[in-house]
């Protein structure tokens, strides 16, 4: 869905008709002549297949489609921020920003160079700043750059958001949605609502990247994600992003089955002071200390207190982690729907629980200014849904 093929001028005049209601009116406000107005409202509605306006003597009254629109276009002008940028511009400096470089860009929007020099030219010409810089055999963006190229990005997602709510009330549904997932995400919450999701919405196609928090946070930020889901932060992350909790997870210490412990242990007991001691005689395959399970795990025996534990393979790899396990006597902490298949075939167990207070919360991470589609607002309510379960 290139969103670029449509004229801004010509988006900027349907939502500005929503808003005045009068063809004279938006001519005026926009430096149109009121032909040029009433010919970029039928591009729109030629394009889309739909009739956006009703005309009635009283002025021009919006149908579904154009309220739909009117808003994403809005936001997305609001990004961009001056009139003067055309579609052509805003596609060539966003494919140079992804591509570092002009003749990568060229292949991958498919014009020439001389072209995109003079788009992104004219770009920082109406801008009045420079986006781009010489670094070796490619380019560099400069700061300016990096914060226009972030909201041209952000705007593009609006637009293509308005454009999938059009062809949904069209019948032509279509649509993506990425998902950043952290590792407890991907144990049994996010499969099940996917599927839900796809009985739904089949046509909505789904990416899913997975990662840790700190792989994933600025892609979320500059709308190469739509949400994150796992492990939220008690630090604050940012205005421009907000955290909403689905549920609480209580992690366990999970071993081998015929791990030592097993045998010291009463099953399923909860670990006391004389037991946390035991736990540190044992190796422990953990997450990096930027984790929030490494911190609480940290905290477990700096309480008791004992030495903390070494920790000889460092990773949030769950795969990983129960292959060492299965093969050594190390420990681990994690949640019981991490490892679900393992204890019920009985490779690992459970050695004991933990104390409330290294409970987490498990929720979404998405942008302040992000307004969810149909689709996408079906996906929070799932995940919400399936969270209670």
């Amino acid at each position: 869905m290139d969103v670029w093929k449509l004229n801004l001028r010509h988006l900027r005049s349907v939502a500005m008709t929503v808003r005045l209601g009068n063809l004279k009116a938006v001519a005026k406000k926009i430096n149109l002549s009121q032909p040029a107005v009433t010919q970029s409202i039928i591009k729109i509605e030629e394009w889309f297949g739909a009739q956006f306006f009703v005309r009635h003597p009283s002025g021009m009254h919006p149908t579904e489609f154009a309220n739909v629109l009117s808003p994403r276009i809005e936001m997305a002008l609001n990004l961009i921020g001056s009139n003067r940028v055309t579609s052509t511009q805003a596609r060539a400096f966003l494919s140079l920003s992804k591509t570092g470089s002009y003749v990568a860009a060229s292949r991958d929007i498919g014009i020439s160079q001389p072209s995109l020099h003079r788009n992104v030219a004219d770009l920082q010409s109406v801008l009045n700043f420079k986006l781009v810089e010489p670094r070796g055999r490619g380019i560099a963006l400069t700061p300016k750059g990096i914060s226009v190229a972030r909201k041209f990005l952000l705007a593009r997602l609006q637009l293509e958001a308005g454009f999938s709510e059009i062809y949904a009330l069209l019948g032509k549904e279509t649509g993506h949605i990425s998902i950043g997932a952290m590792p407890l995400s991907r144990a049994s919450l996010l499969p099940s609502v996917l599927v839900a999701f796809q009985k739904r919405h089949p046509h909505i196609t789904i990416s899913v990247v997975e990662g840790g928090h700190g792989e994933l946070i600025e892609p979320v930020r500059d709308g190469h994600l739509d949400i994150i889901i796992g492990a939220i932060r008690e630090h604050p992350i940012g205005k421009d992003l907000i955290q909403i909790p689905l549920f609480t997870d209580q992690p366990v210490v999970i071993g081998r089955k015929d791990h030592p412990l097993t045998k010291v242990f009463e099953k399923n007991a909860c670990c006391q002071n004389s037991q946390i001691m035991k736990l540190a005689h044992y190796p422990w395959y953990m997450p990096g200390k930027g984790a929030p399970i490494n911190v609480v795990w940290r905290e477990l025996f700096n309480r008791v207190p004992v030495d903390i534990p070494n920790i000889p393979i460092m990773g949030g790899s769950v795969m990983m982690i129960r292959q060492l396990l299965l093969e050594t006597d190390g420990l681990t902490l994690l949640s019981p729907d991490q490892v679900a298949v393992e204890l019920e075939a009985d490779w690992l167990v459970q050695i004991c629980t933990v104390p409330e207070w290294m409970q987490r919360d498990i929720g979404i991470t998405y942008r302040t200014n992000w307004h969810p589609t149909r689709a996408q607002s079906y996906l929070l309510e799932l995940l919400n849904h399936h969270s209670r379960k």
